[in-house]
């Protein structure tokens, strides 16, 4: 801000004092409106300078979800100095504030300023052991200084719950949400030293809470279990949590219906998966942490494991009529004979090709699809997805790209760092482990594979057998212990199974090889499980 500006003495001032900040390191803005929300942060950080300490509770207004900065609300809060509308208990933290709003707040801050002058400052205890009830009510149950001690006591106590300054710091059951952060649009899953990223995952995405350290947090992600910065999610109890479920709708097909948070505009959503279950009947709600493990039941859904590699017996004719059949006027329409000459030049099933265009472009009407060719959404970050987004001179020219370059030397390949394995999967293996921050990405693909298949007859639909590999392994070229290895696969991960041979007394099954120089290799039948699908 230049110093030829009217209020520069004074903006510097408070600058100074810390009572405010500029937009960047660069800019003030000066002439921008100020929300409630800002006001509030304004008006806590002069109390702060005047060392005005101020015993607060915990926000009732029923759009507490939506204020980013909830400590400064409850000082305003519990000195009055701002208040929430009653009419129907909000505080609306992001409405602007009127000259008169800012009179009236500047006003009371004086006040409770010169109230507070001549006393000196209590410290609050901050760390407040909570039960969280069953239906979600909250009972505060004692406070303490540190967190250390406030967890003790809640463990000791059998309560389920620490909260500070309004936040859940520690559970003893529940979920987390990924947290927006300023600058980023993802965050990492780890190892436990917080020194290996194992994946990447979107805000508000949800993950199941294993344990609570004092910096770091012990989750799972679908089969995927590490550790999550705690400055980075936010925590919530079972008792709190927006249930996600798998259930069947009249159609008889499997969706799964799950929730964000941490959006601007948090709430459900819900897509298509595959084939629903037998042992799960019409209207049926299950919770899954996988997508796979039922309660005691167990299933696979088929297009979500199979191997990528294989080869679908769909033309490229059919392929197109089922899109047309969707979306007449889709500009992937035609594209079939390209999906299909790649499938048989690189082995990369068109099938999946096909779907993943559709998933990623919106049956080629995107704007990266429309201006830059682009289907499939390659170098579409999740901070400037248009602007980063690669451009082509065709869809075809995309679409070989893509086979060529990211799939067949890349995700599908053994021997590439994106590979885990060769399926679309999840977080914990397959493709979606680093193709997409959308942890549910896998199996939305797999959902519109199995849309294809099942309007072209359900002639792909267990085609082949999978099995679930119980303890790391090597693959062979050959049926034989002494023969060289192809490439070896990590425990839980699933194959295709083409078939199986007895070599000198040795059972071997036959799967859809990984590695792109082969099309068929061997495991050792003692090492491999058949999985339901």
């Amino acid at each position: 801000m230049p110093k030829t500006y009217g209020l520069y003495d004074g903006v510097s001032r408070a600058y100074g004092a810390k009572i405010i900040n500029g937009r960047t390191n660069e800019t003030f803005s000066p002439n921008d409106v100020i929300t409630r929300e800002e006001m509030s942060i304004m008006v806590k950080r002069a109390l702060d300078y005047k060392n005005i300490k101020v015993a607060v509770s915990p926000l009732t207004f029923t759009d507490k979800d939506s204020i980013n900065y909830k400590e400064h609300v409850q000082v305003m809060v519990a000195t009055q100095i701002i208040k929430g509308y009653p009419e129907d208990n909000t505080f609306r933290p992001h409405l602007s504030a009127t000259r008169g709003m800012a009179s009236a707040m500047l006003d009371r801050m004086l006040q409770t300023i010169e109230k507070n002058g001549n006393s000196n400052p209590v410290e609050t205890k901050k760390y407040v052991v909570t039960n969280v009830r069953e239906n979600g009510t909250e009972q505060e149950v004692e406070r303490y200084n540190t967190y250390k001690e406030a967890v003790t006591a809640a463990q000791n106590k059998g309560m389920n719950a620490v909260k500070y300054e309004n936040e859940f710091l520690w559970i003893k059951d529940g979920f987390a949400s990924a947290k927006r952060i300023t600058g980023q649009n993802i965050i990492n899953i780890y190892d436990e030293n917080l020194a290996t990223v194992y994946t990447y995952i979107q805000y508000g995405t949800e993950l199941k809470v294993l344990e609570v350290g004092e910096d770091r947090v012990k989750v799972q992600l679908s089969g995927l279990t590490g550790y999550v910065k705690k400055n980075e999610i936010t925590l919530i109890p079972t008792n709190e949590m927006k249930q996600s479920s798998y259930y069947v709708k009249s159609d008889g097909y499997l969706y799964h219906k799950y929730y964000t948070y941490n959006t601007s505009s948090p709430g459900y959503t819900e897509f298509r998966y595959g084939v629903a279950p037998s042992f799960m009947k019409q209207g049926q709600q299950m919770y899954s942490v996988d997508g796979k493990t039922f309660g005691d039941e167990t299933f696979y859904q088929y297009f979500n494991y199979l191997s990528l590699r294989s080869k679908t017996d769909y033309t490229a004719e059919q392929l197109d009529s089922y899109v047309k059949s969707i979306k007449p006027d889709s500009p992937l329409i035609g594209l079939g004979k390209k999906f299909k000459e790649v499938e048989s030049k690189y082995n990369v099933n068109a099938l999946f090709l096909y779907s993943l265009a559709i998933h990623e472009s919106y049956y080629g009407t995107s704007a990266l699809a429309k201006d830059k060719n682009n289907l499939f959404g390659l170098k579409a970050t999740d901070d400037s997805p248009y602007g980063n987004g690669e451009a082509f001179n065709s869809k075809e020219d995309c679409i070989e790209h893509a086979a060529k370059l990211y799939m067949n030397e890349g995700y599908l390949n053994p021997g590439h760092w994106r590979y885990t394995a060769t399926y679309t999967g999840d977080k914990a293996a397959g493709l979606n482990a680093k193709y997409a921050s959308d942890a549910n990405w896998g199996k939305k693909v797999a959902g519109h594979m199995n849309r294809f298949d099942s309007y072209l007859g359900k002639k792909e639909y267990n085609k082949y057998k999978l099995a679930r590999v119980m303890n790391n392994v090597e693959v062979k070229k050959n049926p034989s212990i002494s023969n060289e290895r192809l490439y070896r696969l990590n425990t839980n991960v699933v194959v295709t199974v083409t078939g199986e041979e007895i070599i000198n007394g040795k059972a071997w099954v036959k799967v859809i090889s990984d590695n792109p120089t082969v099309t068929e290799a061997y495991i050792a039948k003692e090492s491999l499980e058949y999985v339901k699908h």
